[in-house]
């Protein structure tokens, strides 16, 4: 179990990430609170030389950049063509 300060320590991580996100639209936080977990164990961390995931599913996690798989979403988002992509 974490200890008191890991966990301020990552809620702090997960403040910032937030704050960053919603700048701009601060009643949308809640809705972007998903997008700042995945930020925060995905990224890569200098004290244990891995990411979060890494260390709880030891294995790295796959990202759709990854491999270049542009999704619909994200396709009809930038207002592109979904067939020409």
């Amino acid at each position: 179990m974490w200890e008191n300060g890991q966990v301020e320590v990552t809620n702090k991580v997960l403040e910032t990430i937030l704050t960053r996100i919603v700048q701009q639209h601060h009643k949308y936080w809640a809705k972007k609170i998903l997008e700042a977990v995945w930020a925060s164990i995905t990224t890569w961390k200098k004290a244990t030389k891995f990411t979060p995931y890494e260390l709880l599913y030891k294995n790295l996690a796959i990202l759709h950049i990854d491999f270049g798989i542009k999704t619909l979403r994200t396709t009809l988002q930038v207002r592109m063509d979904p067939f020409k992509v």
